[in-house]
């Protein structure tokens, strides 16, 4: 029987060299669109999730709950029965005072409260245009967070210091897991800041010891700053010579120059709208 011959072949491979005939698997050959695929499934899913947040922020109102947007879904129609109430006796008896109330999940992405709680607000239009008499209430449930946004006209009752003890106020609700008696709370003794008496609610007001300290350090600076002038002014040697009467009528025509700069400016306020973060924020 005649033997057969056989062929043997050997390789030699040093590291990173490929086997003969054997194909790059397909992953190996496809990588790169893998990845370009991947990056276009993770920018648009992230641009979805933030359509979808910022869609989900934007208050709307229906005739059952006009004053009342419960995007959180914490609330119900107790609360927003007791908004309608109270924002009646406000158009009556505070020259037509309003104050909603917002809830949502979360804040549109890059977003911060404050912000967030002056756009709504506008958007909303809370408030009578002339008088800029409206409040906005915001509560975000996953950061647990809420502010107090107040127009202009109202500065002078709800102050930040007493926007900041109405929110503590009603975060002691929310630690008791009772956000709609917190919210409904918060919404009387709003309405109590703005007319006392109103609905009962608690009549916030800033400490009267406070708010004379700074005034007494105020008048006391002042006396001090004009007993100074009059001493520089009877000590300084007057002046006889042209140059310095000179020199003093250009300082006196810079200091106009500058004071009508102010004043101009003060007068030309730039953007529009009647919230200008007036009020205060919290968390509990």
């Amino acid at each position: 029987m005649r033997g057969r011959e056989v062929e043997i072949k050997v390789w030699t491979y040093s590291e990173g060299d490929e086997f003969p005939n054997r194909r790059p698997s397909f992953f190996r050959r496809h990588w790169k669109a893998f990845l370009i695929a991947f990056v276009a499934i993770a920018l648009a899913a992230a641009a979805w999730s933030s359509i979808a947040a910022r869609s989900a922020s934007q208050p709307s109102f229906t005739p059952d709950s006009p004053y009342v947007y419960d995007g959180a879904d914490v609330l119900d129609s107790s609360v927003a029965d007791t908004l309608t109430q109270l924002n009646e006796m406000l158009e009556s008896q505070a020259d037509g005072a309003q104050l909603y109330v917002v809830t949502i999940d979360s804040l549109p992405l890059g977003q911060t409260i404050e912000d967030y709680s002056i756009e709504q607000a506008q958007r909303i239009g809370a408030g009578e245009s002339e008088k800029d008499n409206g409040v906005l209430y915001t509560f975000v449930k996953n950061t647990r967070q809420d502010r107090l946004e107040v127009g202009y006209g109202l500065e002078d009752r709800l102050t930040d210091s007493v926007c900041a003890k109405i929110l503590d106020s009603a975060h002691g609700y929310y630690r008791d897991r009772d956000i709609k008696a917190g919210v409904k709370d918060l919404a009387r003794d709003v309405a109590n800041a703005i007319q006392p008496d109103i609905d009962g609610g608690t009549y916030f007001n800033d400490n009267a010891q406070d708010e004379e300290q700074p005034d007494l350090a105020a008048t006391v600076i002042a006396w001090i700053l004009f007993i100074g002038i009059i001493v520089l002014a009877i000590a300084m040697p007057n002046p006889r010579n042209s140059n310095y009467v000179s020199d003093s009528s250009s300082r006196t025509d810079h200091s106009h120059s500058s004071s009508s700069y102010r004043s101009s400016h003060s007068s030309h306020r730039s953007g529009g709208g009647h919230f200008g973060g007036g009020g205060a924020s919290g968390g509990w």
